[in-house]
């Protein structure tokens, strides 16, 4: 995983989710890989963008998550010591706000069929703190993706946001 050109500690993003949608137009399909988080044990928060398209119709969702050999973390950083974790949805919903050419209210929810927690597959941990704070205006987020690193899909942290 790379943040600003050096590498983070695999780890670090133990919540994020590789989402792959396929969308079906008349005989066309397409695929549209985005991003997520996992908020509980089986839901992910997404951007309704991501598995909703105006006028197409939602065939297929994969959700992947990673999972980190032990070695891979605590030893050594071994290339092939992750191992993809692939979930089930059951249900996908988007805001019905959502407008797709403004983008607003671009969120969703997609619940899992089942759950994964693993010592390096958990939900992300929101701080309990009045975020309407003046104090937090300024402060700066991390926005945290996914890239290809060879064959593999990797998470990383793009940059922080402002």
């Amino acid at each position: 995983m790379i943040k600003d050109g050096t590498e983070i500690e695999l780890d670090q993003f133990p919540w994020s989710i590789l989402i792959k949608a396929t969308f079906k137009n008349g005989n066309d399909l397409s695929l549209f890989s985005c991003g997520g988080s996992l908020i509980s044990r089986l839901y992910v928060l997404t951007a309704a963008h991501c598995v909703f398209r105006p006028g197409d119709t939602l065939v297929g969702i994969d959700i992947t998550l990673i999972e980190y050999d032990e070695n891979c973390v605590e030893i050594e950083r071994k290339p092939n010591c992750a191992d993809s974790v692939l979930l089930q949805v059951e249900k996908v919903v988007h805001h019905p706000g959502f407008n797709d050419e403004k983008l607003l209210h671009d969120i969703a929810l997609i619940k899992l069929q089942e759950y994964t927690i693993a010592r390096y597959i958990t939900p992300v941990c929101l701080p309990k703190i009045d975020v309407d704070h003046l104090h937090l205006v300024n402060l700066p987020l991390v926005v945290a993706g996914w890239k290809r690193n060879g064959p593999h899909l990797t998470p990383l942290c793009s940059r922080p946001y402002w």
